[in-house]
């Protein structure tokens, strides 16, 4: 049997043949090219868009929950003796009469697009039925008298609201003052 391998004293390497070996192997900088400072810049762009469209479709969502929605002064399209309402941040409520009586109020979110108003202790409703239907028959006068709340449903196209009283069944519209 013969083997190919030479014995290892023989020979040797050159004594520079490793010599920069040390400088091969360290990490060499390059410089970007142009065409790559321009896809990191477009990539950038492309995040910075995206988080801008994000951050609007959250506000533009968050805008359009319908107690923000609400906020604000209404006047009546069809109600015959509510001359306008007013809905406050703080969640009180004014109802202003054709007569030029106010009647103050408390509202509140029970559901989406449930609205529950409470009269205020010293303020109930003297004439619930001008309130809630404005006199329309087939509604019992007691028991509106006895009811401390109302409640209503409420729909928003784009500046008109459609609210529907869910014990009497009528629905009025009001557009934003």
């Amino acid at each position: 049997m013969s083997t190919n391998a030479a014995p290892l004293g023989a020979t040797g390497p050159d004594p520079d043949e490793f010599a920069d070996f040390d400088a091969a192997s360290q990490p060499r900088r390059r410089t970007w090219t142009l065409t790559q400072l321009l896809q990191g810049f477009a990539t950038l762009a492309v995040l910075l868009l995206l988080a801008a469209v994000l951050i609007l479709a959250m506000l533009g969502f968050a805008a359009a929950r319908p107690d923000h929605l609400i906020v604000g002064t209404w006047v009546p399209v069809d109600h015959p003796s509510i001359q306008e309402i007013r809905f406050d941040s703080d969640r009180k409520l004014t109802f202003r009469f054709r007569d030029h009586d106010n009647l103050p109020a408390y509202y509140r979110f029970e559901a989406r697009s449930t609205v529950r108003v409470f009269w205020t202790p010293n303020h109930p409703p003297t004439d619930p039925l001008r309130l809630m239907n404005a006199g329309q028959p087939g509604v019992k006068t007691d028991w509106l008298m006895d009811s401390q709340s109302v409640q209503f449903t409420v729909r928003f196209q784009g500046r008109e609201m459609v609210t529907h009283d869910t014990a009497t069944g009528q629905s009025y519209r009001w557009r934003r003052l």
